[in-house]
C-alpha cells in the first residue's frame, strides 16, 4: 500500500506501508527514509536524493519489501538490499520493467558464495563497494572498489586535532 502521506500532513513525503510491519516515510528534498516499525522502533536512513521518487515494492515476489528510489532525470533505480541473491534478482526485475540503468552500492560487500558470479551474470551495470573488509582480487568488471583509506585518516586527524569528525558525514 503507497499513500501520499502529504495528503494528510503537508510536506511531509509518501508514506509506504512495509510487509505489514513497519511504515516508511520517504522526504524526496533530503534523499531520506524515515521507517518505523511494528515494535515501536525507528531510525532514518539517507537512501536517495533530492528529487528521487520512492519505488518501494515486493519486487522478487517473497512478501518482502525492498526499498528503491527511482530517479527520473536519468531513469536509473536504485535499490536498498542486503545480499548479493535478492541484489541480483532486483536490478533483473527492475531492467525487466524498462529502467535504462542499475547501479549498486554496498559499504561492506561481503560477496559470499557465488555472489560474484552471479553480479557479473545479472542486469546490474555496475557495484561499487568500499574496501572496509578485503575484497577478492578476481573479482568482475562491474565491481568497483572505493577506498575509505582517505576518509578514515581525515577522521583521525580531526580527533588528533580536536576537529568535529561528524561534519565528515553530513
Amino acid at each position: 500500500m503507497v499513500c501520499r502521506l502529504s495528503d494528510i500532513v503537508p510536506n511531509t513525503g509518501v508514506c509506504a506501508l512495509v510487509n505489514g510491519r513497519q511504515v516508511a516515510v520517504f522526504r524526496p528534498a533530503t534523499g531520506e527514509w524515515f521507517v518505523r516499525r511494528a515494535d515501536g522502533s525507528a531510525d532514518v536512513t539517507r537512501f536517495g536524493g533530492p528529487g528521487d521518487l520512492p519505488g518501494p515494492a515486493d519486487y522478487l515476489g517473497t512478501g518482502e519489501t525492498q526499498f528503491a528510489v527511482f530517479r527520473p532525470a536519468t531513469r536509473e533505480w536504485f535499490v536498498r538490499t542486503d545480499t548479493g541473491g535478492t541484489l541480483t534478482k532486483v536490478a533483473n526485475e527492475i531492467k525487466a520493467k524498462g529502467a535504462l540503468k542499475v547501479y549498486a552500492c554496498c559499504v561492506h560487500g561481503v560477496l559470499s558464495g557465488s555472489a560474484l558470479d552471479l553480479c557479473e551474470k545479472s542486469e546490474l551495470e555496475e557495484m561499487l563497494l568500499t574496501d572496509s573488509i578485503p575484497v577478492d582480487a578476481s573479482r568482475p568488471d562491474k565491481v568497483k572498489i572505493l577506498s575509505i583509506a582517505p576518509l578514515l585518516g581525515e577522521a583521525i586527524r580531526r580527533n588528533h586535532e580536536g576537529e568535529s569528525i561528524s561534519e565528515l558525514f553530513v
